[in-house]
């Protein structure tokens, strides 16, 4: 086999691994059961998951150098080990709300540390020619992950009665192959920087500015970058943390099986939109791409605020979900063309907390605006604003970027 054949294999088995992984997005389909056997109000539980983004993103802000250090094998082994712990644990409460931080926040968080911005650097790594498309794939196949888990978590609460049952056997289910297949991925190093064709692909060469995270963040890009992205995503995140009771507000004459519906449409929706806008970024160009998305959710922003019909209501949701899948896959690939992919996994650890940013921002003030108001109006008008902000900072980084260009011409 020969170095490109052991990239695209390792890049394979990444994906599996991430959509065994990603029962994060199907976290809603245990807080019911949850509040009905220990009696936790829907904030408390709902505080659990706020607390998992923020123990990730730590973990990977300040582990930023651990892959390289440990190598993938082992960092992906340790966080299967961290997941099925965590939700081993959580199927071991009696009572305590400190229970459930410490199972899915702390030692679950510290799990999908390990695997999911690993793997992301790690796939966009293995393929720079094309990380892009490296990008949204393992992104969205994380998000993928809770077709998988949603069902399989109703269907065991349904056959035991209880959901610590759901969180025992989700764990075990979820380690076992995340642990063997770990032994199955390629170190980086360990093949050549990439095949024939990717060589030729100008996303292989160094970025425009080559530098560690601590230069990176003395520069102004990195905040321009980081900015546009916490904006574009705080956008996806209302719609995506907020859909269905978005449609109950909005048409109260909604069937709750009509939003159920649109629930999953959402999650494969983020999914596809990470692999469409991926791709699309690899023939168009990363930043070109993300003006697009700014584009592209400001429309979905507007529509919202003054549109009466359902269907292109519903059509317009599903827009915003779409592109925001297409801000989480570009988030690694661009802060490898802009600051090098030598320095790759450190910078990537320092960006990844656009994430956490959006999703306390996002959800926050649309159920703010909500309580506040009695309607979303007023969030979508805000999403907007979000959106004008993030195209007009994109549009000075592509005038940046090509005065960079032409400072240094690429050989």
């Amino acid at each position: 086999m020969n170095s490109e054949q052991k990239r695209w294999r390792s890049f394979i088995i990444a994906l599996f691994i991430l959509l065994f992984g990603g029962f994060l997005y199907a976290w809603s389909v245990v807080t019911l059961p949850l509040e009905q056997k220990y009696g936790w109000s829907s904030s408390s539980i709902s505080l659990a998951y706020t607390l998992n983004f923020l123990v990730t993103a730590l973990v990977t802000l300040f582990g930023g150098k651990l892959k390289s250090r440990m190598g993938i094998r082992r960092t992906v082994l340790a966080g299967g080990v961290f997941t099925g712990a965590g939700l081993v644990l959580c199927s071991m409460m009696r009572g305590q709300i400190w229970e459930l931080y410490l199972g899915f926040s702390v030692l679950y968080g510290i799990g999908v540390a390990f695997i999911s911005p690993a793997l992301v650097s790690y796939c966009v790594q293995l393929l720079p020619g094309r990380s892009g498309l490296a990008g949204g794939a393992s992104s969205g196949a994380f998000a993928l992950g809770a077709l998988i888990w949603a069902p399989a978590a109703t269907k065991i609460l349904a056959w035991k009665g209880d959901v610590s049952a759901s969180f025992l056997y989700l764990g075990i289910l979820m380690m076992v192959p995340i642990v063997v297949l770990s032994f199955f991925l390629t170190e980086v190093s360990a093949t050549p920087q990439a095949g024939r064709e990717e060589e030729k692909k100008p996303a292989a060469q160094g970025g425009l500015l080559c530098m560690g995270r601590g230069e990176m963040l003395r520069t102004g890009a990195f905040y321009a970058i980081a900015v546009t992205f916490v904006l574009g995503l705080a956008c996806g995140a209302m719609v995506m943390s907020y859909g269905a009771p978005i449609l109950k507000i909005t048409f109260p004459e909604v069937t709750d099986q009509t939003t159920a519906l649109l629930v999953g449409v959402f999650s494969i929706m983020s999914a596809v939109g990470r692999m469409f806008w991926g791709t699309l970024s690899d023939k168009l160009g990363k930043l070109k791409t993300l003006l697009l998305l700014c584009a592209a959710t400001g429309v979905s922003m507007a529509v919202l605020i003054l549109v009466s019909s359902l269907p292109l209501y519903i059509a317009m949701l599903v827009l915003a979900t779409l592109c925001y899948g297409g801000f989480a896959c570009i988030v690694g690939p661009l802060t490898s063309e802009v600051f090098g992919p030598e320095h790759f996994d450190e910078n990537y650890s320092a960006i990844y907390l656009v994430y956490t940013i959006a999703s306390l921002i996002g959800p926050v003030m649309i159920s703010a605006v909500q309580e506040a108001t009695g309607a979303l109006s007023g969030a979508f008008v805000a999403g907007l604003g979000f959106c004008v902000a993030g195209a007009l900072l994109c549009a000075g980084l592509l005038r940046w970027a090509k005065g960079k260009r032409a400072e240094t011409p690429q050989h």
